[in-house]
């Protein structure tokens, strides 16, 4: 699987081979309303951004936080690819894993984003396993979870966080729209201020819930 270029605004490492980019910003207010197509300053993108990791380095054993804000993530097997979705890639396999230390815990308001792009091969090769594409989960406890499910049968792409007491269960977003040698884009946005935790693939609504309370703190490092 491939890994290029998304934006985040504030279960276990990945298990199967990609080639993606992330992008990590804290938002404020996601309330349901119509998109449109708007013209936005490199500034404004840039507010309120926690992390951005554009994968395209090419060599060696980090993966850099474009956002300034020192959140690099180390390199765990892998191997760098010259064509992602803009510019360079990073592809995974089963056991390699990004992770980034000391990263913030989840806000009341934020939004993950990644480009994601899934082979044939790779989906053959998970026939057992899922594959986490992002996560801080702290099983049962708190955190946050993106993962893709495509064994036989399931193929999903699922995010997911824990409520507390007196829930004590996961709440879940799905999709069952994984497609293979296609780079996809996927948005997960946790409203505490709406109550709402929705689940977006290029620009459109996949699933919606309710958000009864924010995300507890989960592992202090995000994978």
């Amino acid at each position: 699987m491939s890994r290029s270029g998304p934006r985040f605004r504030q279960r276990a490492p990945a298990q199967a081979k990609w080639l993606l980019t992330w992008l990590l910003a804290c938002l404020g207010g996601c309330g349901s309303a119509p998109i449109e197509a708007v013209r936005v300053s490199d500034q404004s993108l840039a507010r309120e951004l926690v992390a951005h990791w554009a994968f395209d380095e090419q060599s060696g054993t980090t993966a850099s936080d474009r956002s300034g804000n020192g959140h690099d993530g180390q390199l765990t097997g892998g191997s760098w690819a010259a064509t992602g979705r803009f510019g360079g890639g990073l592809r995974m396999q089963p056991g390699d894993s990004v992770t980034i230390p000391a990263f913030p815990q989840a806000t009341a308001n934020w939004t993950v984003s990644v480009w994601i792009n899934l082979s044939a091969a790779d989906r053959a090769a998970l026939i057992t396993d899922r594959a986490v594409l992002l996560t801080a989960e702290k099983p049962a406890m708190g955190g946050w979870e993106i993962e893709f499910d495509p064994r036989p049968g399931f193929d999903w792409l699922e995010a997911s966080y824990y409520v507390a007491p007196p829930t004590n269960d996961y709440i879940i977003l799905d999709c069952k729209c994984i497609e293979v040698d296609r780079w996809t884009h996927w948005t997960a946005v946790f409203d505490s201020t709406n109550g709402r935790f929705s689940l977006y693939r290029g620009g459109l609504l996949a699933d919606s819930a309710a958000l009864p309370a924010p995300i507890l703190p989960g592992e202090p490092d995000l994978y």
